[in-house]
């Protein structure tokens, strides 16, 4: 189990966010393509509440959208108003001669516009290539699709799960509940850094039956089972001290994630001055309810990406510039003082490395 916990050398962020920003393209074009959103904005300077109530869509993936688009430079907030920047009154507004928007209406028909246009209207997520959850569970029954499904949630999980165990001290516990917990790669990943814990993932069907393959395939079947249920319909089961809810309440409402956070909190044991709940969440798509939750948290984990950053690029710079043996023993002594800081702490942005006598 021990190769979970391995490390690439080089750094695959960019390529990630190549994955990644293909939602950012589709929500914008969604804006541009089906609400004629700039165009209405230039005219009707507007709250976040009257946004809402005049394209009929939900708050949620609204804040979503308005994150973005502040993000791109195209809105600003003034005065609890938004406004649209010069950027986007010149280029993509319907009464600019440098309007921009007939090049996007290309777009306007592809599914994965068409999906995001459904989940701004319910405030759904979409689930995998598919807004209908019954045709996806009937997808996942065929074996092509259920593979690709599964390298998806694998292909993440194998990068951040061992970052994960790395971070996270579960040293005073025994029992772990991977809540929706796909593949069960993290749970995976927290076994082989904790030898003491016992994990679980609750998934369920038929994704329960494609974790049950995956945990066997990586050795893991004695260490980490799986629970089927749903964790909306069902009481959480009991029986575990710490629960893990990985990149799943980014999905939901504020309502939904007190719901089930209460039901987390139900069915954990009682510790006075500690929260046995770990949150490993992704800043994409967070709305603004969720973002008080999580932004000590996120502080912290950017500073730690920060230094793990800068350790995987000493250690290439290491492989680049040395050879044969004296480069093994330079990434070895990398390797422990990077280990030694961590298990002394939490590592900061401006945590340096002393290799040598210099600081890295």
């Amino acid at each position: 189990m021990t190769h979970l916990l391995d490390d690439p050398v080089s750094d695959p962020l960019s390529l990630y966010r190549y994955r990644d920003g293909i939602s950012a393209v589709d929500l914008l074009a969604v804006g541009i393509s089906h609400l004629d959103f700039f165009t209405w904005l230039a005219d009707h300077p507007s709250t976040f509440a009257a946004i809402t109530a005049h394209f009929g869509i939900h708050p949620r993936p609204t804040d979503v959208m308005l994150t973005l688009f502040t993000a791109q430079g195209l809105v600003q907030q003034n005065g609890g108003c938004f406004h649209l920047t010069l950027r986007a009154r010149e280029h993509l507004n319907a009464g600019s001669r440098w309007n921009l928007a007939p090049y996007f209406s290309s777009m306007k028909d592809r599914q994965p516009t068409l999906d995001m246009l459904k989940v701004l209207k319910t405030g759904k997520p979409a689930n995998f290539g598919s807004f209908d959850p019954q045709a996806w569970a009937q997808a996942m029954q065929r074996p092509d699709f259920a593979a690709q499904f599964t390298a998806a949630m694998d292909c993440r999980g194998i990068l951040l799960g061992p970052a994960l165990a790395k971070a996270l001290d579960l040293s005073q516990h025994t029992a772990l509940l991977d809540i929706a917990g796909g593949s069960g790669i993290y749970a995976c990943a927290l076994a082989a850094k904790n030898p003491h814990l016992r994990t679980t993932v609750l998934e369920r069907p038929p994704v329960d039956r494609i974790a049950t393959e995956c945990i066997a395939k990586q050795g893991c079947t004695d260490r980490v089972s799986v629970h089927a249920g749903d964790i909306f319909a069902d009481p959480l089961p009991t029986g575990f001290d710490v629960h893990l809810w990985s990149n799943v309440l980014h999905d939901w409402d504020e309502a939904d994630v007190r719901r089930l956070l209460a039901k987390s909190d139900a069915a954990l044991p009682r510790r006075p001055h500690r929260d046995p709940r770990c949150i490993h969440q992704r800043r994409k798509n967070r709305p603004a309810a969720h973002r008080r939750i999580f932004r000590a948290a996120d502080e912290h984990h950017r500073g730690e990406m920060l230094f793990h950053r800068r350790v995987s690029h000493l250690l290439e710079r290491t492989r680049l510039r040395l050879a044969g043996a004296q480069a093994h023993r330079r990434r070895a002594r990398i390797h422990r003082r990077a280990e030694a800081l961590i298990r002394s702490r939490k590592p900061k942005a401006s945590d340096r490395l002393r290799i040598r006598g210099r600081d890295w």
